[in-house]
């Protein structure tokens, strides 16, 4: 289970940079984190 992708975002990409170094201490080795956050997403999209 650990090793599923899981892609980690929030508004603006720091609040999920951050969760994406704790889980990966936790032992997640796939933990993605959205550049930009939702903010990036909506202007690109």
């Amino acid at each position: 289970m650990k090793d599923q992708e899981l892609i980690i975002y929030c508004r603006s990409g720091n609040r999920s940079g951050q969760a994406c170094m704790m889980l990966e201490t936790m032992g997640f080795t796939n933990v993605i984190n959205l550049t930009g956050g939702m903010l990036a997403w909506q202007e690109k999209f």
